[in-house]
């Protein structure tokens, strides 16, 4: 089969592991697989790749990621919902399979069913209406703002809830990723049969376990001693969690360093507990190198507050840890 596969986020952000792995475990099957995903260092045109192992049977399409009013990495570019429609149209495609619901998944996955009579999958990983979003929205009551917060980013939210009831009444099978969105989708009035639990697998390809000497040579990090936390992330909604912790363990264990990969955490929390010369930042890491970035700590941490957005979803990185081979701290 042609499928066809659209993701919502960044490259390498968020659901495009999710999108991208089980992408390639279609093509591997005999599929030919395209995933459209948007671009994170061009934002006004498209760009076309092939696997470097499977070529044109698994291909993924950069699109336009300017976002005026919302986040890149949100779905709401007004190019790539543009760019997407049209080229819906003719996208040789004999089944779409959607994850999640933004504008720039919902209009071509909409047209696809409705317009061109394509089976579509929809694959619900995260639970935004009581679960992504009220965090979101307390964060804004307490003045702590994400990074980057765009003007029209809480109305966008409002209006992508309506989007998540109709993906789930639109598609004509789901996955989902929990027992918890399991349950949400059958009370929504999806039938059992129509529902397929696929939780995450591990990347044992691209991680495996290494020694944390060598990772840390490669990482220019050859002078990092002490016991190592690592921790690795596109977003930080647990930050105060997390932090918090850090800063006790780092109290009890002298010289204790955090390793952190992906956006900076707040500094100003950082400041406040004292973390400073604890808090080794590599910045964001590609896909290709994350297996260094787990391989150079002696513990991973995953932290989880328990609130209705953690339990219905399952962290990525979750199972890279596994991959990497580390205890991992939750």
């Amino acid at each position: 089969m042609k499928i066809l596969i659209l993701n919502h986020n960044l490259r390498e952000r968020g659901t495009w592991h999710r999108a991208r792995h089980i992408g390639r475990e279609l093509a591997r099957r005999g599929h030919r697989v395209t995933l459209w995903t948007a671009a994170p260092h061009h934002y006004y045109r498209a760009e076309r790749r092939a696997d470097p192992e499977l070529g044109e049977r698994l291909a993924e399409v950069q699109t336009p990621s300017w976002a005026p009013l919302a986040g890149p990495d949100d779905g709401w570019g007004p190019l790539d919902a543009a760019w997407r429609l049209a080229h819906a149209l003719a996208e040789p495609c004999d089944l779409c399979y959607a994850f999640a619901h933004p504008p720039n998944v919902w209009l071509p996955a909409w047209l696809m069913k409705r317009l061109r009579r394509r089976p579509l999958l929809y694959d619900w990983c995260d639970w935004y209406e009581g679960g992504i979003f009220p965090k979101r929205m307390e964060a804004r009551r307490a003045g702590l703002m994400p990074p980057g917060e765009r003007p029209m980013q809480a109305l966008a939210e409002r209006w992508e809830v309506a989007l998540e009831r109709r993906m789930l009444r639109l598609a004509d099978r789901v996955t989902v990723i929990s027992e918890p969105l399991r349950a949400l989708a059958l009370a929504a009035g999806r039938r059992e049969e129509e529902i397929l639990l696929l939780p995450n697998g591990a990347n044992l390809e691209g991680i495996r376990p290494l020694e944390a000497a060598e990772c840390r040579r490669e990482l220019g990090l050859a002078g990092l001693t002490g016991p190592v936390l690592g921790y690795v992330a596109n977003y930080h909604p647990d930050q105060d969690l997390l932090l918090g912790a850090v800063a006790r363990a780092a109290r009890e264990v002298p010289g204790m360093k955090f390793l952190v990969a992906g956006p900076p955490l707040s500094g100003d929390l950082v400041r406040r507990l004292g973390l400073e010369s604890c808090v080794v930042h590599l910045g964001q890491v590609p896909a290709e190198r994350i297996g260094l970035a787990l391989g150079a700590a002696d513990a991973l941490a995953l932290p989880l507050e328990d609130n209705p957005s953690n339990r219905a979803r399952v962290p990525y990185k979750f199972t890279d840890y596994l991959a990497a081979g580390r205890p991992v701290v939750t």
